[in-house]
């Protein structure tokens, strides 16, 4: 992962309204920000005072410092707490939110507690839960799972899914999601 400029650096190129989640270009920027006083002069008629939006594919918000390119959700990170953590997790799952109130430091595991279920293969299960087509003619093709680990073979996908959430809950703590 690209390093991430100074917290210093980063409070005199943006503004950061911790409500809004918005973040702009600052217009003030420092002369020996830029290479050259003419890109200084593009960067004031094409930028400044402009909230950074360009999105991902994925949704995230990133903004081109310095010809990287940084997520906005870590800039403001480092801008708030002057730390990068191993990951940041959007509480609501929306990438394009960056509210200060929805933002917290996760480790890729807690984070991955927050995802949605994967439905790639078994549409409209709930999380934690696949039906195991081997015990599809039995009366509990229902398997509940945590981390690869098997909790056994249900008659419902709801009673499987209540298997899971009492084994996730305690280990996910706050980054528990039933959805």
């Amino acid at each position: 992962m690209v390093k991430i400029p100074s917290q210093e650096y980063l409070h005199e190129c943006f503004f950061y309204d911790p409500d809004t989640g918005l973040l702009t270009w600052r217009p003030d920027r420092p002369e020996s920000h830029f290479a050259r006083p003419n890109v200084l002069g593009l960067y004031r008629s094409r930028y400044a005072g402009w909230v950074v939006k360009a999105k991902t594919q994925a949704g995230y918000i990133v903004a081109s410092l310095d010809n990287r390119k940084h997520y906005a959700h870590r800039i403001i990170w480092k801008m708030m707490t002057g730390e990068e953590p191993e990951t940041i997790d959007h509480i609501d799952r929306d990438p394009a939110n960056n509210r200060w109130a929805n933002l917290r430091a996760a480790t890729l595991i807690e984070q991955s507690a927050n995802k949605r279920a994967a439905h790639r293969v078994n549409i409209g299960l709930p999380k934690g839960v696949t039906f195991v087509t081997r015990r599809a003619h039995m009366s509990k093709p229902y398997m509940a799972f945590f981390k690869s680990r098997g909790l056994g073979y249900f008659a419902t996908p709801e009673e499987a899914h209540e298997a899971w959430a009492a084994v996730a809950r305690p280990a996910q703590g706050q980054f528990f999601r039933r959805a």
